[in-house]
């Protein structure tokens, strides 16, 4: 899959900004490696939670060749 069409379906299936929790749905993955998978990826803080965009996730998963 390309960037875009990976863009494309986390914006269907979720939104374009995640929450770690929903990341961890998407990916169908547990805290502790989802933790070691998002570091280093730009995100901001919403209150307690982290938030994710969508966008920036998707570059994530086309460097670690995922999707």
């Amino acid at each position: 899959m390309t960037k875009k069409e990976i863009v494309a379906d986390i914006r269907q299936q979720v939104g374009n900004v995640l929450s770690t929790n929903q990341v961890g749905e998407y990916l169908g993955m547990s805290p502790k490696p989802l933790r070691a998978f998002l570091e280093g990826v730009p995100c901001f803080e919403l209150g307690r939670k982290k938030c994710y965009f969508a966008i920036d996730l998707a570059q994530r998963l086309v460097e670690a060749e995922i999707m």
